[in-house]
């Protein structure tokens, strides 16, 4: 029985160890282009980028190319926002 309750509890533990490994890597890739985590995030959105955190990590760590190409897309489309708002 026990066995059991700590698979079933250590399968979530594992899916929030997971999400935070994701938005870890995400927020150290996402400061290399003088951004964070939440700003990046919410520049992806307003440019209409819907990727999720794993493909984000993903391109992060192995296509430093594209990885800028969309940190480029996020920071473009938070200046336009800025200037909406000014």
């Amino acid at each position: 029985e026990k066995a059991v309750q700590y698979a079933y509890r250590d399968r979530r533990a594992m899916k929030r160890e997971f999400r935070k490994l994701l938005i870890l890597r995400f927020n150290a890739a996402a400061r290399l282009h003088d951004m964070t985590f939440s700003t990046f995030s919410h520049g992806l959105k307003l440019a209409g980028i819907e990727l999720d955190r794993k493909s984000l990590s993903e391109i992060a760590i192995h296509d430093e190319k594209g990885f800028a190409a969309i940190a480029k897309q996020a920071q473009a489309a938070l200046s336009k926002a800025e200037k909406k708002a000014a």
